[in-house]
């Protein structure tokens, strides 16, 4: 349907009829049902540990990530809140798509981006938390996630299994 919207458009230089004008397609695009949306990134070592987080807020442990903001990709977002909440600079250009999460929970239906990159070599030795979110963090290897060791978000349970790829959907809470 927003496809459908959106190719009739009210365009120059178009040889389509276009029986919307940009205000009413304005209008129906404000009326459909925004999701929030988070990224988080995967920072893998050599030795194929992952970097985790303990935010103040949350009980449980995660990768470092957060809200999109307006304006923003994913893949920005989820560099900014590594550099925010780590103080770790990553690359652009090495960071790969992981998968992507429908989240549903009795609070919220949201969406989460999952990319990955790999640590460099004394990279950790250049973490910086951000004390007012973040208050510890540590590498993690899958086993040791699967051995419920601490209690760790449903993302990082799924990269310790290693069978997650592309769109995965999820549900918090209901009783789950």
């Amino acid at each position: 349907m927003l496809f459908v919207k959106l190719a009739q458009l009210n365009l120059p230089n178009s040889s389509m009829t276009h029986p919307y004008s940009i205000k009413q397609n304005e209008h129906w695009l404000h009326g459909m049902h925004a999701r929030p949306s988070s990224a988080v990134i995967i920072l893998e070592d050599d030795q194929r540990k992952a970097l985790i987080v303990k935010a103040n807020y949350k009980t449980h442990w995660t990768f470092p990530g957060g809200m999109i903001d307006a304006g923003e990709t994913p893949k920005q977002a989820a560099i900014r809140e590594i550099s925010e909440e780590v103080g770790l600079t990553i690359d652009a250009d090495n960071v790969q798509f992981g998968w992507m999460a429908a989240r549903h929970s009795e609070i919220a239906d949201t969406y989460q981006f999952i990319f990955k990159t790999r640590l460099q070599h004394g990279q950790t030795n250049e973490i910086i938390l951000q004390a007012s979110e973040i208050d510890e963090w540590r590498l993690v290897s899958k086993d040791e996630v699967l051995s419920n060791n601490l209690h760790y978000a449903k993302t990082v349970e799924l990269w310790a299994r290693d069978n997650v790829e592309g769109y995965i959907e999820q549900t918090f809470g209901f009783g789950v």
